[in-house]
């Protein structure tokens, strides 16, 4: 099976290669058909027992970006317009689910980053058993949100900080600074960094091996240290960790994805993992309901470098 936006190909040894190549893009963003298409995908690899892993890469100089400004801007307005938020939780927790079924069930998936991963790309690669990156400095992986006044929706505030340690978690999700290849290595946001030309057949040595394996969240008795913050008193916690990355009271205070961030990682830093992410969504939902970030998702439609360099640019 192959559809428009992915097409796949089955080797001999059971591993799925599998390219995300939106048409008549430049660039691979989250759109709903793209959605649909990951998710067939993922029914695909869990239901077919000649499929014992995935390998997830691009067809393009780029890997994944973030959602489709489009599909931004209208879930804004919804937010902004809908009397339900049951219905939100819905609709802005689909992806965080989707990913989460990806992540646990025992087909593993593992990301070939080839280029640039931003926003809901990372988060993908964030969910997979393991992370592969061609060794360009020109690759930038990050968590861009918060400069568009909204957070990473599908699970980024639960895993990144899990995954790279509590402070340099909160300093990029609170930033939206992106990491080269080299520094995410350092930082254990991705497992190898290898030469252009071996990223595949890296990636699929990957997957033969990580059938058993757990993403560290999901072990038995799993904690994690969120060191040099307490996170046992949330108030006390916010004031420290906005200290840490120099964001000033009045930022704080007048633009709130700064707050929900923090409180999307602090609350749910003890939480499993499934319960994290609903507990991130309810916080999304609240964010995306607030007029500030949609005012600054409007301005990106005037700011079309901006949207471009956020990787939000729809061609």
């Amino acid at each position: 099976m192959n559809d428009v936006n992915i097409s796949t190909e089955l080797d001999a040894e059971g591993i799925l290669l599998a390219r995300i190549d939106m048409p008549n893009r430049a660039m691979n963003v989250f759109s709903r058909d793209l959605m649909d298409a990951l998710e067939a995908l993922i029914t695909r690899a869990q239901g077919d027992e000649a499929i014992r892993a995935v390998v997830l890469t691009s067809g393009k100089p780029s890997f994944l970006a973030g959602a489709d400004l489009a599909m931004v801007e209208a879930f804004t307005e919804r937010a902004a317009s809908t009397g339900s938020p049951e219905e939100l939780h819905a609709l802005l927790g689909h992806l965080g689910r989707l990913f989460r079924r990806l992540e646990t069930h025992p087909t593993p998936f593992v990301a070939a980053i080839n280029g640039l991963a931003l926003g809901g790309g990372l988060e993908l690669c964030l969910a997979c058993r393991a992370r592969i990156v061609a060794d360009d400095p020109a690759i930038q992986l990050g968590l861009p949100e918060v400069t568009l006044g909204l957070l990473p929706g599908a699970g980024g505030t639960q895993r990144l900080p899990r995954l790279v340690g509590a402070e340099k978690g909160l300093d990029m999700l609170l930033t939206g600074n992106p990491v080269n290849p080299a520094a995410a290595l350092a930082l254990g946001l991705v497992d190898e960094v290898v030469p252009a030309d071996q990223l595949i057949d890296a990636a699929k040595a990957r997957a033969r091996r990580s059938s058993r394996e757990q993403a560290p969240w999901d072990l038995e008795g799993a904690e994690f240290d969120s060191a040099p913050f307490d996170f046992s008193h949330a108030d006390a916690a916010r004031a420290a960790i906005a200290d840490a990355v120099g964001i000033s009271d009045y930022q704080l205070h007048h633009y709130p994805a700064y707050a929900a961030i923090i409180d999307c990682v602090v609350g749910g830093w003890s939480l499993p993992m499934t319960e994290a992410g609903e507990h991130e969504t309810r916080i999304f939902v609240d964010l995306m309901r607030d007029p500030v970030a949609g005012n600054m998702v409007r301005s990106l439609f005037l700011n079309r470098q901006k949207a471009a360099k956020l990787g939000l640019l729809a061609d």
